[in-house]
């Protein structure tokens, strides 16, 4: 069997290359002018807005606690820490600080061939990141599976809700990022959601929040 490893790292490089860019490369938008014209505008990236949601909510600039913060606050805090935590696992021992110039370091660093499996791995994660970063800056309309999860089997969470109660629902949350898992966070991004409907054995989706 021919190994076609080294065949697959200029795509999984650029692909690599392309999931730190958006997560903390600037943001583009279209605008539509008054006369029907559409034009780019162009935003803070990911990262750093997620970074100034937290510290706006917070009531503070330097990340301490002022003040008791709602749980989609809560998550994006407890986002920033698994980004952070895991991009610095990614450079150690390498001597880079801050996750953006840690991610920028990755970003301009040459890899092996044998690489190839932990980037790939790697950019799953940074899509998930990016993803989840979209929807709790911009919380878009969400729908719910009733199947249990395919990793983990679970079919219901308790989580609390905007007014802090703890309330039941269903572990798997789809939207037009993709469709993930509350309690053990797997992701499926749209591309996979035949892989995801073949394994719950496409049960229709139930509308909900």
């Amino acid at each position: 069997m021919t190994d076609t490893t080294e065949h697959d790292l200029p795509g999984t490089r650029q692909a690599f290359r392309d999931a730190i860019h958006s997560l903390i490369g600037r943001t583009r938008t279209l605008i539509e002018r008054d006369n029907g014209a559409t034009e780019p505008a162009w935003g803070d990236p990911l990262y750093t807005q997620l970074r100034e949601y937290i510290a706006g909510a917070q009531g503070t600039g330097n990340g301490s606690h002022a003040r008791s913060m709602p749980p989609v606050v809560l998550d994006a805090v407890d986002l920033c820490d698994q980004i952070d935590r895991t991009v610095r696992d990614w450079v150690s021992p390498i001597n880079v600080t801050g996750t953006v110039g840690r991610l920028a370091w990755l970003e301009e660093t040459q890899f092996r061939p044998q690489d190839v499996p932990v980037l790939k791995a790697r950019t799953a994660d940074l899509t998930w990141w990016a993803a989840r970063a979209r929807e709790l800056l911009d919380p878009p309309r969400r729908w719910t599976l009733p199947n249990p999860c395919p990793a983990c089997g679970t079919a219901k969470v308790y989580r609390p809700d905007s007014a802090g109660e703890t309330v039941r629902q269903p572990a798997l949350q789809i939207g037009r990022h993709g469709c993930e898992c509350q309690h053990c966070r797997t992701f499926w991004p749209p591309e996979r959601f035949g892989i995801l409907a073949g394994a719950i054995g496409a049960t229709p989706i139930a509308s909900g929040e």
